[in-house]
């Protein structure tokens, strides 16, 4: 992005799509990671991404990230961490022997922080894709309601147009039939 190029967001365990001047800022407080991956890819999505470049807007997005994620920063930051480690180590120096059973713990703590990690990605991953499913869900849902309401104004419209045309066509002689049935009746005598 930095450089200028235009990048999708996509990995094994989802889909965020095109990075674009609207949602960049919010993907770059994600890391561009799982939490903005909520959507399951495919051959015509991918292209559906690929569709939507556009240069103006991956140029505001180049300088967006120049702006607010700038390497020097980045490099500044790595060197500063690579310090206070050589710092720590020489502040408690590990004894040779103790060496072992010191990379042993150090191994199962990074195990440990990466079982929750895995862990906390797999939850956020099942909460994004069953987020995508109920958007999925609510919008079939939305346009089955709509066909059926479209449907059932058609219906009433030809319901309506039928009552027109058949009630002035008999509406004399229903007229006439009722009359007859309200006025007494006469009964001859010979």
């Amino acid at each position: 992005m930095a450089a200028g190029c235009a990048v999708i967001v996509i990995d094994g365990r989802g889909l965020a799509g095109l990075v674009t001047h609207d949602n960049v800022a919010s993907w770059r407080e994600n890391n561009f990671g799982l939490r903005v991956l909520s959507r399951r890819f495919s051959a015509e999505s991918l292209v559906e991404e690929i569709d939507r470049y556009d240069p103006n807007d991956a140029r505001v997005v180049c300088d967006f990230i120049r702006a607010h994620s700038p390497l020097d920063d980045h490099v500044d930051r790595l060197e500063q961490i690579h310090r206070e480690v050589i710092a720590e180590a020489r502040a408690t120096p590990i004894d040779n022997r103790s060496l072992p059973q010191s990379m042993a713990r150090a191994f199962r703590a990074l195990a440990e922080a990466r079982q929750r990690q895995t862990e906390e990605d797999f939850w956020n991953l099942a909460i994004a894709r069953e987020k995508a499913l109920a958007d999925e869900f609510q919008a079939r849902l939305t346009s089955e309601v709509l066909t059926l309401q479209h449907s059932l104004r058609a219906k009433e419209v030809e319901f309506q147009a039928y009552r027109d045309w058949a009630a002035p066509r008999n509406l004399g002689r229903r007229i006439a039939h009722k009359l007859r049935r309200m006025l007494p009746r006469r009964t001859t005598r010979n």
